[in-house]
């Protein structure tokens, strides 16, 4: 494959779901960048992409319940992720996790700030290949 040729990259990285890509870019990662420090880099940034990436799911597949006062204004919204959903229906006595805007809003700028940085480390390697 032509690394040049971005759309026949799209096209294969479209087949995979995130953590076979994720997975696949860890094992190029470690066999195709010789530089350590570019690749623990490259690394550290694929880490810190999986860890939003469950983050997101959370937030994603999960059933949220709101609170309202007696005059029906919202006064929280409380996440129970799908997997913990025991917490409230089964007998476990754990209190849900709250889920606030600001954490959301904060996820999203992480995953846009690591997207980023992963490109610009894959740019790296590639424009260190051109010789």
């Amino acid at each position: 494959m032509d690394q040049d040729d971005d759309e026949t990259i799209a096209i294969f990285g479209a087949q995979l779901m995130f953590f076979p890509r994720i997975k696949l870019a860890r094992a190029l990662a470690k066999a195709k960048v010789q530089d350590d420090t570019q690749r623990e880099l490259l690394l550290a940034a694929l880490a810190t992409a999986e860890r939003c990436n469950t983050r997101r799911n959370t937030y994603i597949h999960s059933e949220y319940m709101p609170f309202l006062d007696d005059k029906d204004q919202l006064i929280e919204i409380v996440n129970i992720p799908h997997r913990d959903r025991t917490r409230l229906y089964g007998n476990d006595s754990r209190d849900p996790e709250d889920a606030q805007p600001a954490d959301v809003f904060a996820l999203i700028e992480e995953i846009q700030q690591v997207a980023f940085e992963i490109r610009v480390l894959a740019e790296q390697y590639r424009d260190s290949r051109v010789d």
